[in-house]
């Protein structure tokens, strides 16, 4: 049969900057992605369990975990998380229960155990897919550098609206929409507003900025993960297809 690759939401995205809310209001869209690739490469977005979350849990539970972990995380026992290293030394545990319990009960028991977690096949093996689970969240990160857009698209117009001189709104509005901002007067007012700006205008950006808003997040986020905006569109369509996918409005 052949194997049907599907994500589901064990990782999802976590805004850079969660402990500063208003943060997307002066950090650059390339901070961001930054930050994101800098996770990435820390392994921010991978299934972890830290030493307290397991601290507390009885053996039952441990060997309940490994039974669900090692299928999907081939790499468990070479991990050197906190979590890892108890799960790790619960199942050396099992091996030396095997081998040197006190009564042949235990020592099956162990066996047994043992058994179970290295012969337990993916829950979705049946089927014959293979469950890959995303290393975040394409909807939340879109959610998120949406709102740097919106917040900088919302200033653009607003400067335009508050310019006293009728004339100079007129070819800041037009400037939007044709996509050419070469007036020294506007370029100042924008920076003087956000100094972002001059990125977006840098970038041939300014235009889709105003107009397709959406679409310049689209661009931006399918830019930085080498995908092309429609690739990105597809892959949004089917991460919004799983149910147990949380998704922010945007």
């Amino acid at each position: 049969m052949k194997k049907v690759k599907f994500a589901s939401c064990g990782r999802v995205f976590s805004e850079p900057f969660v402990e500063q809310p208003d943060y997307y209001k002066t950090v650059t869209y390339e901070d961001v992605f930054k930050e994101v690739k800098e996770d990435i490469n820390n392994n921010f977005y991978t299934t972890t369990f830290s030493g307290e979350d397991i601290r507390l849990q009885d053996d039952e539970d441990l060997t309940l975990l490994l039974k669900c972990l090692v299928p999907q995380t081939p790499d468990l026992f070479e991990a050197n998380s906190p979590g890892a290293r108890k799960l790790v030394a619960h199942f050396g545990k099992l091996i030396g229960t095997s081998y040197y319990g006190q009564t042949s009960k235990e020592r099956q028991k162990a066996k047994d155990a043992i058994n179970d977690i290295l012969n337990n096949k993916h829950p979705y093996a049946k089927y014959g897919k293979v469950h890959i689970q995303p290393f975040l969240s394409l909807n939340d990160m879109c959610a998120y550098i949406h709102r740097i857009t919106n917040y900088l698209r919302d200033n653009a117009i607003l400067l335009f609206r508050d310019r006293p001189n009728a004339s100079t709104a007129k070819c800041l509005k037009t400037a939007f929409i044709i996509n050419t901002i070469k007036d020294p007067e506007i370029l100042k007012a924008l920076q003087d507003r956000d100094k972002r700006f001059m990125e977006i205008i840098k970038k041939g950006y300014m235009g889709m900025l105003i107009n397709k808003p959406k679409e310049l997040t689209i661009t931006l986020v399918a830019n930085f993960l080498k995908l092309t905006p429609k690739g990105l569109k597809q892959q949004l369509k089917e991460e919004r297809r799983h149910t147990d996918t949380c998704h922010s409005d945007w």
